[in-house]
């Protein structure tokens, strides 16, 4: 084989590696604010507790869904949160800000993942590449019992 031959096919190499590597699934650790593991969300948006049983799911439609696969609630493009019935419950804007349904400011997602409540104490953090702020907040909005009651 030519030495040319070999750069390139090294080099093709190279680039299947690292598409692949982009192209994997990431999955975000749900923490307390004690740094204890107490869920996770997959990359296909399944929510699981502390045991990785499946607690819920957050589709692509925006519809969020409890263990039974129900729907439970709604996030909307622009980070709106909604209850089964589609009444406004919260928002996560692209600042990461968290509001209630009086758009009055409860918490805060940080670009590391770090939930805040509204006095801006540590109550989780959500850990992992890029991870999914309306999601996270999502977490907290429709999924916190389960995470946080033993069973």
């Amino acid at each position: 084989m030519k030495k040319h031959s070999i750069i390139r096919a090294l080099a093709a190499i190279a680039v299947i590696l690292v598409a692949g590597m982009g192209a994997q699934a990431q999955d975000w650790d749900l923490l307390n604010a004690k740094w204890e593991m107490i869920g996770r969300i997959n990359s296909d948006g399944t929510v699981r507790d502390a045991k990785l049983n499946i607690i819920g799911k957050f589709n692509s439609d925006g519809s969020v869904r409890n263990a039974k696969l129900e729907q439970i609630g709604k996030i909307d493009t622009d980070g709106t949160m909604r209850d089964v019935k589609l009444v406004v419950i919260g928002k996560t804007g692209d600042d990461g800000i968290v509001r209630d349904a009086t758009m009055a400011q409860i918490g805060k997602i940080e670009y590391d993942g770090t939930v805040r409540d509204v006095k801006m104490t540590q109550i989780g953090v959500g850990r992992g590449a890029n991870i999914n702020k309306q999601w996270l907040a999502a977490v907290f909005f429709f999924h916190f019992k389960e995470l946080t009651e033993p069973k």
